[in-house]
C-alpha cells in the first residue's frame, strides 16, 4: 500500500491541558499550545514558544489573546464546520 494514512484524535480541553502540562516538563510551552495547535494556529504557537526565555508566560499569553481577537473568528458570523466521528459518520 502506497501513501501514508493520516488519522486525528479528537481531545477534550481538558485532556488537552494536561497534555500542555507533561510537554512543558520537556521542552517550552505556551498555554493552550495544543488547543492553538489543532485549531490551526501553528505558526502563532511555534513563535511565542521561541519568545519564552525572553518574556513571561503572562505576557505572551496576553499578546497572544490580542493576536486572537483581531485575527481570530468573529463573534455572530457563521462558520460550517465538518465533523466525522471515529465510526466514520457525519455529524451536523
Amino acid at each position: 500500500m502506497n501513501g501514508m494514512n493520516k488519522y486525528f484524535i479528537l481531545f477534550d480541553q481538558n485532556d488537552k491541558n494536561e497534555l500542555d502540562k507533561i510537554r512543558k516538563t520537556a521542552m517550552p510551552t505556551i498555554m493552550n499550545h495544543h488547543k492553538l495547535k489543532s485549531a490551526g494556529y501553528t505558526i502563532l504557537t511555534d513563535f511565542a514558544e521561541n519568545l519564552l526565555d525572553k518574556y513571561s508566560d503572562e505576557e505572551i499569553n496576553k499578546n497572544i489573546l490580542l493576536v486572537l481577537l483581531r485575527y481570530g473568528p468573529v463573534k455572530d458570523k457563521l462558520y460550517r464546520l465538518a465533523f466525522i466521528r471515529l465510526n466514520g459518520l457525519h455529524s451536523r
